[in-house]
């Protein structure tokens, strides 16, 4: 189904290209004139609209640099996501809080590792802050690639761009999918990590190690990508885009024709 949904899209780009083609031959009134008139189309519709269309989204959907991500990110580890919530307060209020759940007073008369707790704690709140942060950024490269998807109905393409990079599965949205699914696993066995280190490190706490025993009880990351019908729900656009273009030059060539 992919490969039928990308053939198909490029018989619709060809057919553009050959009804414009036919189109302005019949109306130029040299083949030299034709060839200068083409060669103008397909430059602005496969060099100058990409970038244009590129440059215009980035400018309506803006994104951080690189540093200011990692900075955002970072004063959120620190001073917490409301910034109210520093990193110290939160670990004073986790020892407190297992201290009371298993009715000690010290540190050293829990029956757990607190070293695995802790691990865990940070773990749990870091995934908050880069559910919050990589959610925000994602969204805005979402409304950047939907941008992009609706000017393929200016150059059609972007229209073929995005939906073969959909069938071939390297869009971002499918990125996005595989990048969740892989964090989803990274998260499970980070999780199975801390929880042997709470159980099984006794005293030894960031000195413990475990024998393989602990990692066969891992199972392996397995990822199926997204059905054909998922990718079509995502870029339909694009393919509506290919077929208006189809329609509008097959329509040109008849009336130049005539």
């Amino acid at each position: 189904p992919r490969i039928l949904l990308m053939g198909g899209g490029y018989l619709l780009y060809f057919g553009i290209f050959a009804g414009i083609s036919l189109a302005v031959s019949a109306l130029a009134a040299s083949s030299r004139l034709a060839l200068v008139v083409l060669i103008g189309f397909w430059i602005v519709n496969g060099l100058v609209a990409p970038r244009i269309a590129a440059d215009i989204a980035k400018s309506v959907y803006p994104t951080p640099s690189a540093f200011q991500f990692a900075h955002a990110i970072e004063n959120d580890m620190q001073n917490g996501v409301d910034g109210h919530n520093p990193q110290d307060k939160r670990a004073e209020e986790l020892k407190q809080r297992v201290l009371r759940q298993y009715g000690v007073s010290k540190l050293e008369d829990l029956p757990v590792s607190f070293a695995g707790i802790s691990l865990q704690g940070g773990e749990e709140y870091g995934n908050q802050v880069f559910d919050r942060r990589y959610g925000a950024l994602w969204a805005i490269f979402e409304q950047q690639n939907h941008f992009k998807q609706l000017a393929g109905l200016i150059a059609p393409a972007l229209a073929i761009r995005s939906l073969s990079m959909g069938a071939a599965g390297t869009d971002f949205a499918q990125h996005r999918d595989f990048a969740a699914a892989a964090e989803t696993y990274r998260r499970m066995l980070v999780k199975q990590m801390n929880d042997d280190m709470t159980i099984h490190a006794g005293k030894a706490d960031y000195g413990y190690k475990a024998g393989p025993d602990l990692w066969r009880q891992v199972p392996d990351f397995s990822y199926t990508a997204q059905s054909a019908s998922w990718v079509f729900g995502r870029q339909w656009p694009s393919l509506l885009a290919l077929l208006l273009w189809f329609m509008a030059s097959i329509a040109f060539a008849i009336v130049a024709a005539a």
